[in-house]
């Protein structure tokens, strides 16, 4: 199968973004860590924004993003995080088509 990327932009509540953070890092950071299909995985705080938060998401393949989205975990985090979203996050999938290492924060 094909390596697969993902692209969230997540607009929170003013003065939310880092509660949502915070929600992240309790739910899914640790799931990142374990995962060996998600080989690269940014959070960023969006420079020009203060309540937006930015995730790009590879995956080795299509079947580790269906598991994730089928765990139990997921909706937990979902329930936790949504009132702090303003509006719906924009979420892109794409086929990765040429790529660099990572950089660690």
């Amino acid at each position: 199968m094909k390596p697969m990327s993902i692209f969230v932009k997540l607009r929170t509540l003013p003065g939310k973004r880092d509660a949502a953070y915070a929600v992240w890092e309790k739910h899914i950071s640790q799931i990142v860590e374990d995962t060996a299909g998600m080989p690269v995985y940014y959070v960023s705080f969006d420079d020009n924004d203060d309540n937006v938060i930015h995730i790009f998401e590879i995956y080795t393949d299509r079947d580790v993003l269906d598991q994730n989205l089928k765990a139990p975990w997921l909706q937990d985090y979902l329930d936790e995080i949504t009132p702090l979203f303003d509006g719906d996050p924009e979420v892109g999938f794409a086929t990765p088509i040429w790529t660099k290492g990572a950089v660690e924060s």
